[in-house]
């Protein structure tokens, strides 16, 4: 879990990611930016002090899926990524209610990088979160 995120409308300018806050990573096996986020997997944790790990459990069922990750810091009151639209997540950044994660690749026609879900899925350590 990074310590700093972007602030999209300072310059780009980085500021700590605040701890003690709730976090949610999701699961996608397909992500289209028109229609409602239908998670697989949700894990949440707590955004620590210094740059750590946040663990999670990958479903036995769910192993060997190709999935994109994206995630959630909530700011202020409670936002999830079920059933929202890109549109719901740019409003949330712009108030502040949140800071968006995700993991860039070049590479995917999305932009997005995907992992395959294993019980013994490396540190994924590559998020880059924006507010």
């Amino acid at each position: 879990m990074p310590v700093e995120y972007e602030a999209v409308n300072d310059d780009s300018k980085l500021y700590p990611i605040p701890s003690g806050k709730t976090v949610k990573f999701y699961f996608f096996q397909d992500i289209d930016e028109n229609q409602p986020l239908n998670p697989i997997l949700t894990i949440t944790g707590t955004t620590p002090n210094k740059e750590s790990r946040i663990f999670g459990t990958v479903p036995v069922g769910l192993n060997g899926k190709e999935c994109y990750l994206l995630a959630v810091v909530v700011l202020k009151g409670d936002f999830g990524l079920e059933g929202k639209t890109q549109a719901d997540i740019e409003e949330a950044v712009k108030n502040k209610s949140i800071l968006f994660g995700q993991i860039s690749d070049e590479q995917d026609p999305t932009g997005w990088k995907r992992y395959t879900l294993n019980p013994d899925l490396p540190p994924i350590e590559d998020f880059e979160f924006v507010g």
